[in-house]
């Protein structure tokens, strides 16, 4: 049997044995919990965060979307930012640890001249000034349709170190500034560690 440690109410286990005494369980120093070949963690970091107000978005310019709260502004459920990974001053996504995160976001252009709006998820870079590696890039086009606002949505996986940082940001083609709204979950981003 594995070593045992008690002491100040807290009991260290690493391995649960069955009644046979083989191995029925196994918890290691992140809180990954593996039963019969699954592995689950409560504590892993993850992330669903809005857009606080609408957000001017110049023409044909990227711009890093001011995602920074958890409060859904139309009364709908709420987000969370378990770990603290979501930095609501620079508006990045900070994983802490090594691992596959599912990341993924929405955008809306509260405009209806505009023929496409892009969504772009950034790895270590700054949308404004260009730089870091796309890692992925959604396009919401409504050519034609001078009707219907522009949504541009997309998820994806990718394997992120605990030092990198994702961001998102947007560009829209129309021939002046317009808003991207902020109202009724229009715009938000979220992510979860997978492994």
């Amino acid at each position: 049997m594995g070593d045992n440690i008690m002491g100040a109410g807290r009991l260290q286990i690493k391995e649960l044995l069955g009644p046979g005494g083989t191995t029925a369980m196994t918890i290691d120093d992140d809180g990954n919990i593996t039963n019969s070949g699954h592995t689950t963690n409560t504590n892993l970091i993850k992330f669903k965060m809005y857009l606080t107000s609408n957000f001017s978005l110049t023409q044909q310019a990227w711009k890093t979307l001011p995602i920074n709260t958890t409060t859904n502004s139309s009364g709908g459920q709420a987000g969370w930012n378990t770990g603290n990974g979501w930095d609501t001053t620079n508006y990045r996504f900070y994983p802490q640890r090594a691992g596959y995160y599912h990341i993924g976001a929405q955008a809306t252009l509260a405009d209806t001249n505009a023929s496409y709006i892009l969504l772009s998820v950034l790895l270590n870079g700054y949308g404004d000034a260009g730089s870091g590696t796309e890692l992925a890039i959604y396009a919401g086009v409504e050519s034609g349709d001078a009707s219907s606002w522009h949504y541009a949505f997309g998820s994806s996986v990718h394997y992120l170190s605990a030092t990198d940082f994702i961001s998102f940001r947007v560009y829209q083609n129309d021939s002046g500034a317009n808003n991207v709204a902020a109202t009724a979950s229009y715009t938000q981003a979220w992510g979860y560690q997978i492994t």
